[in-house]
């Protein structure tokens, strides 16, 4: 009996076949286009989908014994029931694809199985794209996962295939914004974006805007942007190609205005060697009420955070922090007030560079026009002193007054201006002035006030906007020429040293410590990051990237959203003093 088996196959199988070729007790037939197929209802509904629901419901076609199907071809449909009738491995390189179509018109779960297996180990740079194509249009997951993996680990040979060229606008943008393309340079996506243009030119250009919003101009060189892509004839005349160019040109010629831009794509891909980070610089606090200097980054791909490299000194408390760039400074401190730091995120290591004339702590620094600006703080009383640094020839020079000295103020710079918002006058009187210092002028004048004497305040720009946050959560919005306008409460919050950050679309309060009652009181510190009362430019709520906390309770004396080159692997964050 095993060996007649063996010989004939499934005895069931080999009947049901016999049945079909000698059309026998059909009870049904299907007409493809012209051509009739006798079958049987019951072998059709057992095998597909599509025709247990036929014969099964109160369709007319469950009571008739013959049935149109005018979608299939003959020769496809007659495979189909070799398939279904004697389980025939039939699936080949010329007919595949009406396979893999007429199975998942039919639900055939196996046979589209079949089909997938066999493609995929067709795939190669040649047809990647078709596939990944084919296996969205068919719901064939692991086609279409397996194909755009391909597309994606290879864009640099896929690029160049005629598929790409043929590819429909919608699949291309889906490929140029990919987090996961391996790209040797961004130059390249954006070459093989204009190659796709170029391929059908006069229906194409009018989509160059949409493709260019998707291109990461900040993460190709200054001089492509320049002489590839500013030069572009569809360029020409566009007011949102222009708006686009004169940020990106901005992004890469301004570096202490970068940390302002909102819209543009800063992110490098996930095969880059570079990653965008949100750096977190201040003081932590420990069970055991000590104090200790943190410099972690928290990256929103993987959403963990990592521990950057430490301070190389020791700046005790209210140091100042500013980016120019993808980097970071630091100058000024209770241990340190004459110290200037530079962290690199290129090399991934910090400088001591050359001192402060005036020593300062809880003071205010602006990058600008390769210069950094020290204003107020406080040193043996508060300081007046404004203070440039040359960033190219490491050198200080004293450049004005403040209109009145200020410590605990917060700053922003709107053009060639810097605006100081309240501060301390002395260690009891806080100020409600708005101070202007024109860097050009060097000249110093109060321009507006604030709607309370406040100190201990946070700012940054965001939509044009400086913000200002309070130590009592009040938020408000400032531009030159006005007075500052309301824009939100964040209810129950009354801390200080907290940071101010914001990322494309919101601005959000993280960590800082709670307001004590006396002075005795030991410092408590917070790490959560206040995602929920965020304002946005429009006053709604809107989704973010940003941790729901930090990973530790910390004083945040700077946070900011940078690049960060991984010349070395990141190490990801532990709290070493947890299990002490």
């Amino acid at each position: 009996m095993a060996a007649m088996e063996g010989e004939t196959g499934n005895w069931l199988q080999l009947g049901l076949r016999m049945l079909f070729e000698q059309q026998r007790h059909c009870d049904v037939t299907i007409i493809a286009k012209t051509e009739e197929f006798p079958c049987h209802k019951a072998v059709l509904s057992a095998a597909s989908g599509y025709f247990d629901t036929m014969f099964g419901s109160a369709m007319s076609e469950s009571k008739s014994d013959r049935v149109s199907i005018s979608e299939i071809d003959p020769n496809v449909f007659e495979s189909v029931l070799k398939y279904i009738y004697g389980g025939s491995h039939l699936v080949a390189a010329d007919n595949v694809e009406s396979l893999l179509q007429a199975a998942n018109l039919f639900q055939i779960t196996r046979l589209k199985s079949e089909c997938e297996l066999f493609l995929l180990e067709e795939l190669s740079i040649e047809n990647c794209i078709g596939f990944w194509l084919t296996g969205t249009t068919f719901a064939c997951a692991k086609l279409e996962q397996t194909s755009w993996t391909f597309i994606t680990e290879n864009f640099e040979h896929v690029r160049k295939s005629e598929e790409l060229l043929k590819l429909e606008k919608i699949d291309l943008l889906k490929i140029l914004r990919s987090n996961e393309l391996n790209t040797l340079s961004e130059e390249h996506v954006c070459e093989a974006a204009l190659e796709w243009i170029k391929f059908d030119e006069l229906s194409r250009m009018q989509h160059f805007v949409e493709i260019l919003l998707e291109l990461r101009l900040c993460q190709i060189s200054l001089e492509y942007l320049l002489d590839k892509l500013f030069s572009v004839k569809y360029a020409f005349g566009n007011v949102e190609v222009a708006r686009l160019f004169k940020n990106a040109i901005k992004y890469h010629a301004l570096p202490e205005r970068r940390h302002t831009f909102d819209s543009l794509k800063v992110r490098p891909r996930n095969t880059s060697s570079a990653v965008e980070m949100t750096v977190v610089l201040g003081k932590r606090q420990t069970k055991y009420g000590e104090n200790g200097t943190e410099f972690i980054g928290y990256n929103s791909m993987d959403e963990k955070w990592y521990s950057l490299t430490s301070i190389p000194f020791d700046l005790d408390h209210e140091f100042a922090t500013c980016p120019y760039g993808d980097d970071i400074y630091v100058s000024g401190g209770t241990a340190q007030p004459e110290t200037l730091l530079h962290y690199s995120s290129k090399s991934n290591c910090w400088q001591k560079k050359s001192k402060l004339q005036n020593g300062r702590f809880r003071h205010c620094m602006v990058p600008m026009k390769n210069s950094l600006f020290v204003l107020g703080g406080c040193h043996f009383g508060a300081v007046g002193v404004v203070e440039r640094h040359d960033i190219s020839t490491n050198t200080w020079e004293t450049v004005g007054e403040l209109h009145h000295a200020v410590d605990g103020a917060a700053a922003s710079a709107h053009g060639d201006k810097i605006f100081l918002f309240g501060g301390l006058k002395t260690f009891f009187a806080e100020s409600d002035a708005i101070q202007c210092f024109d860097t050009i002028t060097n000249v110093c004048t109060v321009v507006s006030k604030l709607p309370s004497a406040q100190s201990s305040i946070r700012a940054t720009v965001f939509k044009r906007k400086t913000y200002l946050a309070f130590s009592t959560g009040e938020i408000y919005s400032f531009i030159p020429n006005s007075r500052p306008e309301f824009v939100h409460k964040v209810e129950h919050f009354d801390k200080k040293n907290f940071g101010f950050l914001k990322d494309a679309t919101s601005c959000h309060l993280v960590g800082g410590s709670f307001n004590a009652e006396d002075e005795e009181t030991p410092v408590d510190c917070d790490n959560t990051c206040d995602v929920i009362h965020h304002v946005t430019a429009d006053g709604s709520d809107k989704t973010t990237s940003l941790p729901l906390q930090l990973p530790i309770p910390m004083e945040v004396c700077g946070c900011f959203n940078v690049v960060i080159r991984k010349k070395y692997p990141l190490i990801e964050y532990k709290d070493m003093l947890e299990h002490l």
